[in-house]
C-alpha cells in the first residue's frame, strides 16, 4: 500500500501539472513511508503507535510538495 500511495502520488503530481520542485518532496514522502515499512515491528506496539503517528509527518511532507508544484 505504500509503494502504491508513492506512485499514486507522483502520478498526481504528473497528470496535475505540478513543476519539478514537487518531485524532491514526493520523493521524501516515499522515502518517510519506507523507513516506516523498514521500522515496523509487530511485537512492539508502542513503536507501531509511533509510526503511526508519524503519518501526519508524511502528509506534511505530501502537502508542501503539492504546494511547491504549483508554485
Amino acid at each position: 500500500f505504500y509503494a502504491t500511495s508513492f506512485v499514486l502520488a507522483l502520478a498526481a503530481s504528473w497528470t496535475g501539472g505540478l513543476g519539478w520542485s514537487a518531485v524532491p518532496l514526493i520523493l521524501a514522502y516515499g522515502l518517510h513511508l519506507a523507513w516506516q515499512a523498514a521500522r515496523l515491528r509487530l511485537d512492539n506496539p508502542a513503536g507501531a503507535l509511533r509510526l503511526f503517528k508519524s503519518n501526519a509527518w508524511a502528509g506534511l511532507v505530501l502537502f508542501a510538495g503539492i504546494v511547491a508544484g504549483t508554485m
